[in-house]
């Protein structure tokens, strides 16, 4: 039977080790300014916090011993331009979700934390993420942090019925804070309690007036990596049951981009992949053939969009990638050969040049560093 005629069913298991060429940096340049009130320079471990770290990590050399810093430990510290004030705070870690909202009624707590500088001058702001990832705004008044105040909770409406609220008592803060710039009253008046809107805000503050702007946050490009794939897929076939498993090596680039809003842990992974397949089976004809072989060559170009969650563990990262994967398939030849008399026919496949086939592939694996390994299956 001509293989060409039919339409395969390949189902690959794939050993792949990834070489990351680029990728974000553990360790950073950065420095802290320690309680004493001195700066030291060195290495900081970075994450590319979304909420606020409570802890940092510290070396004087790139191979330095390793310290950890608690908020109450340092004044300050930077790294990749995020700079974090060590502060005493007080704040309302009241649920502030949808589905969790009740009355008003907040619940403040005290607590000693590491604050990210949006905007250094004259007059300041930070922001801290906590642990649920409620974003709380500060300000400094006579060396102190001071909440920007703001709730949404459920009021009772003359229906009985209750409805979203809020309090907004940070723009009233707002103005009084920034009331040297008499044109910005009516912008506080739209102002959001968010970064962007905030930040805004206190641009427009030091464009207007004459204090001085040290330092504004800006937001850091979305992380990205990218490296070289080389792997061994072991691919089976369905033309016949008795044709072996293909044993071929692949390889080619990959591209991930990170998620910094999920703290790196998720991320959407690209990759291009040059796979072949070639199988082939012996056996006995009939009609005066003793014996004769068959055989399938096949080439394609794969590209991979699959979602990528990892889990940290110490110096070791397990990961999990699923998606769908779309191969164009470049070239196919079938071969038959038939003894004694030795005949040979082969075929090229032109009619399937260039097919599409859709698959999905699941894989799981382990990173270290720069290189990561994988095993992943694939159906198409």
């Amino acid at each position: 039977m001509n293989l060409c005629s039919r339409r395969s069913f390949l189902l690959s298991v794939n050993l792949i080790l990834v070489l990351s060429v680029f990728s974000q940096k553990n360790f950073q340049a950065g420095y802290i300014v320690t309680a004493a009130n001195d700066t030291v320079k060195g290495y900081i471990k970075s994450h590319n916090w979304v909420k606020n770290p409570d802890a940092v990590i510290f070396r004087q050399s790139t191979e330095g011993i390793e310290k950890v810093y608690l908020p109450g430990q340092l004044k300050a510290f930077a790294v990749a331009n995020d700079i974090y004030e060590s502060g005493i705070v007080t704040m309302d870690d009241s649920p502030y979700k949808i589905g969790e909202l009740t009355d008003l009624k907040y619940n403040f707590v005290t607590d000693t934390v590491f604050l990210l500088s949006l905007i250094k001058g004259d007059k300041n702001l930070y922001l801290y993420q906590d642990k649920n990832s409620k974003e709380h705004f500060f300000i400094t008044i006579d060396s102190s942090f001071k909440l920007l105040i703001y709730k949404r909770y459920l009021k009772l409406n003359d229906q009985g019925i209750k409805d979203l609220t809020e309090d907004k008592r940070y723009l009233g803060q707002l103005r009084i804070y920034l009331g040297d710039c008499p044109d910005i009253l009516h912008k506080i008046q739209e102002v959001r309690y968010d970064k962007n809107s905030l930040l805004s805000l206190f641009s427009y503050y030091y464009s207007c007036s004459k204090n001085k702007l040290v330092s504004l946050h800006k937001d850091k490009i979305r992380p990205f990596e990218y490296g070289a794939i080389i792997g061994l897929s072991l691919t089976k076939a369905d033309y016949y049951s008795e044709f072996p498993v293909s044993k071929r090596i692949s390889g080619g680039l990959s591209l991930t981009w990170k998620f910094q809003k999920h703290s790196n842990r998720f991320s959407m992974r690209n990759e291009l992949l040059y796979n072949s397949f070639k199988t082939k089976s012996a056996y006995s004809f009939s009609r005066g053939y003793n014996e004769g072989y068959t055989g399938n060559i096949i080439h394609y170009i794969r590209m991979n969009n699959m979602g990528h969650v990892s889990f940290p563990d110490k110096n070791l990262q397990l990961f999990l990638n699923a998606g769908i994967s779309t191969g164009f398939m470049i070239y196919e030849s079938y071969e038959e050969v038939k003894k004694p008399a030795n005949l040979k026919h082969r075929t090229s496949c032109a009619s399937l040049i260039n097919q599409v086939n859709v698959g999905f592939p699941l894989g799981f694996g382990v990173a270290y560093k720069r290189y990561s390994f994988e095993i992943r299956g694939l159906a198409d």
